[in-house]
This record gives structure tokens, C-alpha cells and sequence, in this order.
């Protein structure tokens, strides 16, 4: 699982003042949230597994996190996808300036792509993947 400072950063995201409105954040890592108190459109996040590498030698010796944050934007089946699809396309510039604030390094960010599970059909589900690396001591 990626590190305290990047589940952190991806979690303040809604905090971000161009963070599209009314798109909430619901936590799904180790929470399940009853499906009848969703909104129409929300956004959950997941953390694939990282590296933590060393890169240098010596005293001080420097570290490269690598790994991969999922956005996944939510919302209801039978809606249209148009909203999610929108959604989705502002999440990858919005995200870029949000890490490189908190000096984490996008190595990608792929389009939204739209993922079937195969769970259930109450909710469509576009995913943004994107993959990161985070130097530190």
C-alpha cells in the first residue's frame, strides 16, 4: 500500500478550491458505505501496491516511493454517463497540480476509462489511474 503522505494527499483532495462541487469523497479502504446513502455522483480512491527503493548511498541515505493512486467516480446506473465522463476529464489536471504541491513527481495519468466489475449494476464506475513517485529521506 503507498505510503501515509501520499494516501494523505490523494484524501485532502476535495479540499482543493477548483475540486469540481458537489463530487464527494467516500472512503471505501477497509469501509463499506451503504449503498441507499450515496449521492448520485461521488468519488471513492484506491492504493495499489508501492515500491519504496533506495536511491543513493551514504549518510543521509535518499529514498523513491513509486506506486499507483485509482480515482474512481461513481455514479448511479441508468443516469447517462455524460456527468461521469466530465467528471472525470477535469480529475487528471486537478490532480497534477495537487501532487507536485506536495512534491509528488505524476510519472502518468491515464484517461477515464470505464471499468465493469461485474459486482452489481447499481452504479457505472470510470476510473483515473494514475502513477506517481514520491522522493524522501
Amino acid at each position: 500500500m503507498c505510503s501515509a503522505a501520499i494516501r494523505t494527499a490523494a484524501r485532502t483532495l476535495p479540499n482543493v478550491a477548483t475540486w469540481p462541487a458537489g463530487l464527494p469523497f467516500y472512503e471505501t479502504v477497509n469501509e463499506a458505505p451503504s449503498i441507499a446513502s450515496l449521492p448520485a455522483t461521488w468519488f471513492t480512491l484506491g492504493f495499489e501496491a508501492a515500491t519504496d527503493d533506495p536511491v543513493s548511498i551514504g549518510a543521509a541515505p535518499e529514498y523513491r516511493e513509486t506506486g499507483r493512486v485509482v480515482v474512481s467516480i461513481m455514479g448511479r446506473a441508468g443516469t447517462g454517463d455524460g456527468t461521469l465522463i466530465g467528471l472525470a476529464d477535469t480529475i487528471p489536471p486537478l490532480i497534477r497540480t495537487h501532487f507536485n504541491a506536495s512534491e509528488i513527481r505524476i510519472r502518468s495519468i491515464s484517461p477515464a476509462s470505464l471499468i465493469d466489475d461485474g459486482i452489481d449494476g447499481e452504479f457505472e464506475r470510470y476510473d483515473v489511474f494514475i502513477d506517481f513517485e514520491r522522493p524522501h529521506t
